[in-house]
Protein backbone atom coordinates (compact mmCIF):
# COMPACT_ATOMS: atom_id res chain seq x y z
CA UNK A 1 0.00 0.00 0.00
CA UNK A 2 1.21 3.55 -0.74
CA UNK A 3 0.06 7.14 -0.58
CA UNK A 4 -0.44 8.96 -3.88
CA UNK A 5 -1.06 12.70 -4.18
CA UNK A 6 -3.24 13.61 -7.16
CA UNK A 7 -3.28 17.07 -8.70
CA UNK A 8 -4.49 16.13 -12.21
CA UNK A 9 -7.69 14.44 -13.38
CA UNK A 10 -7.50 10.66 -13.14
CA UNK A 11 -9.60 7.56 -13.40
CA UNK A 12 -9.08 5.08 -10.58
CA UNK A 13 -10.43 1.67 -11.48
CA UNK A 14 -10.63 -1.82 -10.12
CA UNK A 15 -12.49 -4.83 -11.47
CA UNK A 16 -15.90 -3.82 -10.16
CA UNK A 17 -15.80 -0.05 -9.77
CA UNK A 18 -14.73 3.18 -11.41
CA UNK A 19 -13.99 6.45 -9.71
CA UNK A 20 -13.14 9.78 -11.31
CA UNK A 21 -11.40 12.62 -9.51
CA UNK A 22 -11.31 16.00 -11.18
CA UNK A 23 -8.08 17.12 -9.57
CA UNK A 24 -9.36 20.67 -8.99
CA UNK A 25 -7.91 20.32 -5.50
CA UNK A 26 -5.03 17.96 -4.76
CA UNK A 27 -6.12 14.94 -2.76
CA UNK A 28 -4.28 12.05 -1.17
CA UNK A 29 -5.53 8.50 -1.50
CA UNK A 30 -4.26 5.07 -0.55
CA UNK A 31 -3.97 2.48 -3.31
CA UNK A 32 -3.27 -1.22 -3.37
CA UNK A 33 -1.33 -1.10 -6.63
CA UNK A 34 -2.00 -4.75 -7.44
CA UNK A 35 -5.74 -4.07 -7.60
CA UNK A 36 -6.00 -0.60 -9.06
CA UNK A 37 -5.04 1.10 -12.30
CA UNK A 38 -4.62 4.87 -12.68
CA UNK A 39 -5.31 6.46 -16.06
CA UNK A 40 -4.43 10.14 -16.34
CA UNK A 41 -6.95 12.41 -18.00
CA UNK A 42 -5.16 15.35 -19.58
CA UNK A 43 -6.33 18.76 -18.47
CA UNK A 44 -7.58 21.14 -21.13
CA UNK A 45 -9.01 24.66 -21.17
CA UNK A 46 -12.77 25.04 -20.93
CA UNK A 47 -14.61 24.57 -24.22
CA UNK A 48 -17.75 26.17 -22.87
CA UNK A 49 -19.29 29.42 -24.05
CA UNK A 50 -21.78 31.61 -22.27
CA UNK A 51 -25.40 30.71 -23.02
CA UNK A 52 -26.34 34.37 -22.68
CA UNK A 53 -23.80 36.16 -24.89
CA UNK A 54 -21.67 33.42 -26.45
CA UNK A 55 -18.37 34.59 -24.95
CA UNK A 56 -15.85 32.14 -23.52
CA UNK A 57 -16.65 30.65 -20.10
CA UNK A 58 -13.70 30.19 -17.75
CA UNK A 59 -13.81 28.16 -14.55
CA UNK A 60 -12.81 30.25 -11.54
CA UNK A 61 -13.05 28.69 -8.11
CA UNK A 62 -16.60 27.28 -7.98
CA UNK A 63 -18.16 29.14 -10.87
CA UNK A 64 -17.98 29.65 -14.63
CA UNK A 65 -17.75 33.29 -15.69
CA UNK A 66 -17.47 35.11 -19.04
CA UNK A 67 -15.80 38.43 -19.83
CA UNK A 68 -19.22 40.13 -19.91
CA UNK A 69 -19.74 39.18 -16.27
CA UNK A 70 -22.32 36.44 -16.67
CA UNK A 71 -21.69 33.89 -13.93
CA UNK A 72 -22.87 30.31 -13.35
CA UNK A 73 -22.14 28.62 -10.04
CA UNK A 74 -21.10 25.00 -9.70
CA UNK A 75 -23.74 23.24 -7.62
CA UNK A 76 -22.56 21.34 -4.57
CA UNK A 77 -23.36 18.09 -6.43
CA UNK A 78 -20.75 19.01 -9.07
CA UNK A 79 -22.68 20.29 -12.09
CA UNK A 80 -23.41 23.66 -13.67
CA UNK A 81 -26.83 24.83 -14.85
CA UNK A 82 -26.53 26.58 -18.23
CA UNK A 83 -30.17 26.21 -19.25
CA UNK A 84 -31.77 29.56 -20.01
CA UNK A 85 -35.42 30.10 -19.10
CA UNK A 86 -36.44 30.64 -22.72
CA UNK A 87 -35.21 27.11 -23.52
CA UNK A 88 -37.52 25.55 -20.94
CA UNK A 89 -40.84 24.15 -22.10
CA UNK A 90 -41.92 23.59 -18.50
CA UNK A 91 -40.75 24.53 -15.02
CA UNK A 92 -38.90 21.21 -14.67
CA UNK A 93 -38.16 19.96 -18.20
CA UNK A 94 -36.98 16.45 -19.02
CA UNK A 95 -37.12 13.33 -16.90
CA UNK A 96 -38.22 13.71 -13.30
CA UNK A 97 -36.43 12.01 -10.41
CA UNK A 98 -38.73 8.97 -10.47
CA UNK A 99 -37.99 8.38 -14.17
CA UNK A 100 -34.26 8.81 -13.58
CA UNK A 101 -34.32 6.17 -10.86
CA UNK A 102 -36.27 3.82 -13.11
CA UNK A 103 -33.66 4.25 -15.83
CA UNK A 104 -30.82 3.69 -13.38
CA UNK A 105 -32.32 0.44 -12.07
CA UNK A 106 -33.07 -0.92 -15.55
CA UNK A 107 -29.70 -0.10 -17.10
CA UNK A 108 -27.81 -1.38 -14.04
CA UNK A 109 -29.11 -4.86 -14.88
CA UNK A 110 -27.23 -4.82 -18.18
CA UNK A 111 -30.22 -4.95 -20.51
CA UNK A 112 -28.71 -2.35 -22.86
CA UNK A 113 -25.07 -3.33 -22.35
CA UNK A 114 -24.74 -4.54 -25.96
CA UNK A 115 -25.67 -1.07 -27.20
CA UNK A 116 -23.07 0.53 -24.94
CA UNK A 117 -20.43 -1.94 -26.11
CA UNK A 118 -20.99 -1.09 -29.76
CA UNK A 119 -20.92 2.65 -29.04
CA UNK A 120 -17.66 2.20 -27.15
CA UNK A 121 -16.17 0.30 -30.05
CA UNK A 122 -17.08 3.09 -32.46
CA UNK A 123 -15.55 5.74 -30.20
CA UNK A 124 -12.44 3.64 -29.67
CA UNK A 125 -12.02 3.11 -33.42
CA UNK A 126 -12.24 6.85 -34.04
CA UNK A 127 -10.07 8.04 -31.18
CA UNK A 128 -7.53 5.33 -31.90
CA UNK A 129 -6.53 7.11 -35.11
CA UNK A 130 -6.33 10.45 -33.28
CA UNK A 131 -3.61 9.46 -30.79
CA UNK A 132 -1.07 11.84 -32.29
CA UNK A 133 -3.27 14.78 -31.31
CA UNK A 134 -4.03 13.50 -27.80
CA UNK A 135 -6.58 16.23 -27.22
CA UNK A 136 -9.80 14.29 -27.53
CA UNK A 137 -12.98 16.09 -26.50
CA UNK A 138 -16.23 14.16 -26.15
CA UNK A 139 -19.81 15.24 -25.43
CA UNK A 140 -22.81 13.04 -24.61
CA UNK A 141 -25.97 15.00 -25.51
CA UNK A 142 -29.04 13.83 -23.60
CA UNK A 143 -26.74 11.90 -21.28
CA UNK A 144 -29.41 11.08 -18.71
CA UNK A 145 -28.00 9.63 -15.51
CA UNK A 146 -24.62 8.93 -17.14
CA UNK A 147 -24.85 5.22 -17.96
CA UNK A 148 -23.26 5.40 -21.42
CA UNK A 149 -20.44 7.71 -20.33
CA UNK A 150 -19.72 5.45 -17.37
CA UNK A 151 -19.48 2.44 -19.68
CA UNK A 152 -17.36 4.40 -22.15
CA UNK A 153 -14.83 5.53 -19.54
CA UNK A 154 -14.64 2.06 -18.04
CA UNK A 155 -14.05 0.45 -21.43
CA UNK A 156 -11.66 3.19 -22.50
CA UNK A 157 -9.54 2.78 -19.39
CA UNK A 158 -8.95 -0.86 -20.31
CA UNK A 159 -7.61 0.20 -23.69
CA UNK A 160 -5.53 3.16 -22.53
CA UNK A 161 -7.51 5.78 -24.46
CA UNK A 162 -6.66 9.27 -23.24
CA UNK A 163 -9.53 11.74 -23.08
CA UNK A 164 -8.77 15.37 -22.41
CA UNK A 165 -12.38 16.44 -21.87
CA UNK A 166 -15.55 14.48 -21.16
CA UNK A 167 -18.86 16.37 -21.04
CA UNK A 168 -22.42 15.33 -20.34
CA UNK A 169 -25.45 17.52 -21.08
CA UNK A 170 -29.12 16.95 -20.37
CA UNK A 171 -32.14 19.19 -20.02
CA UNK A 172 -33.21 17.27 -16.89
CA UNK A 173 -31.73 18.61 -13.67
CA UNK A 174 -32.64 15.37 -11.86
CA UNK A 175 -30.72 13.33 -14.44
CA UNK A 176 -27.62 15.53 -14.24
CA UNK A 177 -27.57 15.37 -10.43
CA UNK A 178 -27.65 11.57 -10.64
CA UNK A 179 -24.90 11.60 -13.27
CA UNK A 180 -22.68 13.88 -11.18
CA UNK A 181 -22.97 11.46 -8.27
CA UNK A 182 -22.08 8.55 -10.55
CA UNK A 183 -18.98 10.14 -12.13
CA UNK A 184 -17.79 13.18 -10.16
CA UNK A 185 -14.94 14.10 -12.53
CA UNK A 186 -16.92 14.60 -15.73
CA UNK A 187 -18.10 18.11 -16.65
CA UNK A 188 -21.87 17.81 -16.21
CA UNK A 189 -24.29 20.52 -17.23
CA UNK A 190 -27.99 21.19 -17.47
CA UNK A 191 -28.57 22.60 -20.93
CA UNK A 192 -30.39 22.37 -24.23
CA UNK A 193 -29.28 20.53 -27.37
CA UNK A 194 -30.97 23.27 -29.40
CA UNK A 195 -28.21 25.69 -28.37
CA UNK A 196 -25.17 23.82 -27.10
CA UNK A 197 -22.96 25.88 -24.74
CA UNK A 198 -19.79 24.93 -26.64
CA UNK A 199 -17.48 26.82 -28.94
CA UNK A 200 -17.70 26.00 -32.63
CA UNK A 201 -15.40 23.22 -33.85
CA UNK A 202 -14.35 22.22 -30.33
CA UNK A 203 -15.39 18.54 -30.07
CA UNK A 204 -14.04 15.31 -31.54
CA UNK A 205 -17.03 13.10 -30.73
CA UNK A 206 -20.69 13.89 -30.11
CA UNK A 207 -22.88 11.07 -28.77
CA UNK A 208 -26.66 11.17 -29.01
CA UNK A 209 -28.28 8.01 -27.65
CA UNK A 210 -32.09 7.90 -27.92
CA UNK A 211 -32.13 11.67 -27.61
CA UNK A 212 -33.17 14.70 -29.61
CA UNK A 213 -31.08 15.18 -32.76
CA UNK A 214 -30.19 18.80 -33.46
CA UNK A 215 -28.19 18.47 -36.66
CA UNK A 216 -27.10 22.08 -37.12
CA UNK A 217 -25.76 22.35 -33.56
CA UNK A 218 -23.98 19.01 -33.74
CA UNK A 219 -22.34 20.11 -36.99
CA UNK A 220 -21.32 23.47 -35.51
CA UNK A 221 -19.51 22.06 -32.46
CA UNK A 222 -17.68 19.19 -34.21
CA UNK A 223 -14.10 19.61 -35.33
CA UNK A 224 -13.29 18.79 -38.95
CA UNK A 225 -12.72 15.03 -38.91
CA UNK A 226 -14.92 14.58 -35.84
CA UNK A 227 -17.77 12.10 -35.70
CA UNK A 228 -21.39 12.10 -34.61
CA UNK A 229 -22.64 8.83 -33.12
CA UNK A 230 -26.39 8.36 -32.80
CA UNK A 231 -28.39 5.42 -31.49
CA UNK A 232 -31.95 5.29 -32.83
CA UNK A 233 -34.78 2.72 -32.62
CA UNK A 234 -35.01 0.08 -35.34
CA UNK A 235 -38.30 -1.12 -36.80
CA UNK A 236 -38.98 -3.77 -34.14
CA UNK A 237 -37.66 -1.93 -31.10
CA UNK A 238 -39.83 -2.68 -28.03
CA UNK A 239 -42.60 -3.86 -30.36
CA UNK A 240 -44.35 -6.11 -27.82
CA UNK A 241 -44.41 -3.28 -25.27
CA UNK A 242 -45.90 -0.88 -27.78
CA UNK A 243 -48.62 -3.40 -28.63
CA UNK A 244 -49.68 -3.37 -24.98
CA UNK A 245 -49.98 0.43 -25.04
CA UNK A 246 -51.44 1.34 -28.44
CA UNK A 247 -54.37 -0.11 -30.37
CA UNK A 248 -52.51 0.36 -33.66
CA UNK A 249 -48.76 -0.04 -33.85
CA UNK A 250 -46.57 1.01 -36.75
CA UNK A 251 -42.94 -0.06 -37.18
CA UNK A 252 -40.37 2.58 -36.31
CA UNK A 253 -39.14 4.42 -39.37
CA UNK A 254 -35.42 4.42 -38.69
CA UNK A 255 -34.66 6.51 -41.77
CA UNK A 256 -36.58 9.50 -40.41
CA UNK A 257 -33.89 10.07 -37.80
CA UNK A 258 -31.32 10.71 -40.53
CA UNK A 259 -33.58 12.92 -42.62
CA UNK A 260 -32.54 16.17 -40.96
CA UNK A 261 -28.87 15.17 -40.91
CA UNK A 262 -28.19 14.87 -44.63
CA UNK A 263 -27.66 18.61 -45.09
CA UNK A 264 -24.75 18.57 -42.66
CA UNK A 265 -23.49 14.98 -42.44
CA UNK A 266 -22.67 11.92 -44.51
CA UNK A 267 -23.13 8.44 -43.12
CA UNK A 268 -19.89 6.69 -42.29
CA UNK A 269 -21.30 3.36 -41.05
CA UNK A 270 -24.39 1.82 -39.48
CA UNK A 271 -24.66 -1.30 -37.36
CA UNK A 272 -27.73 -2.97 -35.93
CA UNK A 273 -28.07 -4.33 -32.41
CA UNK A 274 -30.92 -6.83 -32.25
CA UNK A 275 -31.77 -9.29 -29.46
CA UNK A 276 -34.58 -10.43 -27.17
CA UNK A 277 -35.04 -9.47 -23.54
CA UNK A 278 -36.92 -11.62 -21.06
CA UNK A 279 -38.09 -9.30 -18.31
CA UNK A 280 -39.23 -10.60 -14.94
CA UNK A 281 -41.19 -8.61 -12.39
CA UNK A 282 -43.57 -5.70 -12.68
CA UNK A 283 -41.00 -3.21 -11.39
CA UNK A 284 -38.57 -3.98 -14.22
CA UNK A 285 -41.33 -3.76 -16.83
CA UNK A 286 -42.48 -0.40 -15.47
CA UNK A 287 -38.89 0.81 -15.29
CA UNK A 288 -38.56 0.12 -19.01
CA UNK A 289 -41.79 1.99 -19.68
CA UNK A 290 -40.49 5.03 -17.77
CA UNK A 291 -37.43 5.14 -20.07
CA UNK A 292 -39.55 5.55 -23.19
CA UNK A 293 -41.72 8.33 -24.67
CA UNK A 294 -44.67 5.95 -24.26
CA UNK A 295 -44.61 6.82 -20.55
CA UNK A 296 -46.23 10.15 -21.39
CA UNK A 297 -49.03 8.76 -23.54
CA UNK A 298 -50.06 5.49 -21.88
CA UNK A 299 -53.55 5.54 -20.38
CA UNK A 300 -54.00 4.99 -16.65
CA UNK A 301 -55.99 1.84 -17.40
CA UNK A 302 -53.29 0.27 -19.57
CA UNK A 303 -50.57 1.28 -17.14
CA UNK A 304 -52.47 -0.48 -14.36
CA UNK A 305 -52.75 -3.59 -16.53
CA UNK A 306 -49.03 -3.46 -17.32
CA UNK A 307 -48.26 -3.15 -13.61
CA UNK A 308 -49.89 -6.57 -13.03
CA UNK A 309 -47.61 -8.36 -15.50
CA UNK A 310 -44.76 -10.42 -14.10
CA UNK A 311 -43.14 -11.36 -17.41
CA UNK A 312 -42.56 -9.65 -20.72
CA UNK A 313 -40.52 -10.73 -23.73
CA UNK A 314 -39.48 -7.71 -25.73
CA UNK A 315 -37.19 -7.07 -28.69
CA UNK A 316 -34.28 -4.65 -28.65
CA UNK A 317 -33.68 -3.33 -32.15
CA UNK A 318 -31.32 -0.36 -32.35
CA UNK A 319 -29.25 1.21 -35.11
CA UNK A 320 -25.94 2.77 -34.11
CA UNK A 321 -24.95 5.18 -36.87
CA UNK A 322 -21.70 7.09 -37.24
CA UNK A 323 -21.64 10.23 -39.37
CA UNK A 324 -19.02 12.73 -40.49
CA UNK A 325 -19.36 16.34 -41.51
CA UNK A 326 -20.41 17.00 -45.07
CA UNK A 327 -17.62 18.67 -47.06
CA UNK A 328 -20.07 21.36 -48.12
CA UNK A 329 -20.88 22.42 -44.56
CA UNK A 330 -19.57 25.88 -43.70
CA UNK A 331 -19.84 27.76 -40.45
CA UNK A 332 -21.67 31.07 -40.69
Amino acid sequence: MCNVELSVPVLIKNVNSLWVFSGENAITIQLFLSKYVIIVLKQSPSLLCCPVCGKHLALEERRYICSAGHSFDLARQGYVNLLQSRRRQSRHPGDNNEMVQCRRRFLAQGYYAAIATLINQKVRDHLGVQVSEQNNQLLDVGCGEGYYLQRLLRDGSKNGIEVSGVYGLDISKSAIIAAARLLPGVTWMVGSAVKLPFHSRSLDVVLCVFSRICAVEFARVLKPGGILLIAVPGEAHLLSLRKLIYDKVRPHQAAKHEKGLTEYFVRDASERVNYELHLNGAETILDLLAMTPYYWSISAEKKATLAKRQKLDVSVDVNVISLRLNNTFKLD
